[in-house]
This record gives C-alpha cells, sequence and structure tokens, in this order.
C-alpha cells in the first residue's frame, strides 16, 4: 500500500506578485512530493 501526496506552495510580494510577466521575479513555488509505503509483515511459526 503506496500512499503519495503531493502538494504546491506559492509565495510572492504583495502587489508586484500580481504584475504579468513581471510577475514571476516576485513570487516563488515550491513542490514537494511525499511518498509513504506500508508493508506488513506476517510470521507463521509452525509446532
Amino acid at each position: 500500500l503506496i500512499l503519495e501526496k503531493e502538494s504546491v506552495n506559492e509565495r510572492k510580494i504583495a502587489g508586484f506578485g500580481e504584475i504579468p510577466i513581471l510577475g514571476n521575479l516576485f513570487k516563488r513555488e515550491q513542490k514537494t512530493t511525499q511518498k509513504t509505503e506500508l508493508v506488513i509483515i506476517i510470521k507463521v511459526n509452525l509446532v
């Protein structure tokens, strides 16, 4: 079982980040991907 979580955060300077074309100079986008794997181990003892 694998769980994958992706998030995108955007930070920008108020006003300047909204300007077309030049706005990219005043904002930053960060993408994060987190993967979690669940492994179940079963051990059998025979008597």
